[in-house]
């Protein structure tokens, strides 16, 4: 970086005729910074760098990709038994035979296979016919409270937040959905 810094300046310089660039250093914005009172973030160095430091300052945003479509049509639920060994509820993959390359045998000290008691439910692969209205990252709004949607459940009728509760989507008086990007809150 050293080399090729330089050559880049010279270069900025060329580029931007009537336009003064200058250069500073870690040092420099860390008494800047000092001076001010702020504390560290890539938003504050920035704002330190040069003299000009105007008294008002916008808030920093920070935004995140928001999963618009899980395209995922099929969801599998595994069967669960009972575990012999403490009478306990565990999924089937829970009690398995536990190797890890295929030339492993199936019967070695890791099966645990031979735990498995009685079924307590069988698994079954889900299809997904349609799609929410809601989706995770959209705003709702009951009245004058605003939530965060987290998931939906119950086919659409009720809506997990991201707070853990739960709402029925009969009470949302207004949806904004997520556009692609979400703001998050620091």
């Amino acid at each position: 970086m050293t080399m090729v810094r330089w050559d880049m300046l010279d270069k900025l310089k060329a580029v931007s005729k009537g336009i003064r660039v200058d250069v500073t250093y870690g040092a420099v914005t860390k008494e800047a910074r000092r001076d001010l009172k702020i504390k560290k973030s890539h938003a504050n160095d920035a704002y330190c760098m040069g003299s000009f430091h105007p008294s008002h300052r916008t808030d920093l945003k920070r935004y995140e990709k928001c999963r618009r479509n899980n395209r995922v049509l099929s969801k599998f639920y595994d069967a669960t038994y009972i575990d012999i060994r403490d009478g306990k509820k565990k999924k089937a993959n829970a009690l398995g035979c536990n190797r890890t390359k295929r030339r492993e045998s199936r019967r070695s000290e890791k099966n645990e296979r031979i735990y498995r008691g009685e079924k307590v439910s069988k698994g079954r692969i889900v299809l997904r016919t349609k799609r929410t209205v809601i989706r995770p990252g959209d705003i709702v709004y009951t009245g004058k409270k605003k939530y965060i949607v987290a998931s939906s459940k119950n086919l659409g009728k009720q809506l997990k937040l991201a707070d853990g509760s739960l709402l029925t989507t009969s009470k949302v008086t207004k949806i904004i959905h997520c556009g692609g990007w979400k703001t998050v809150t620091l």
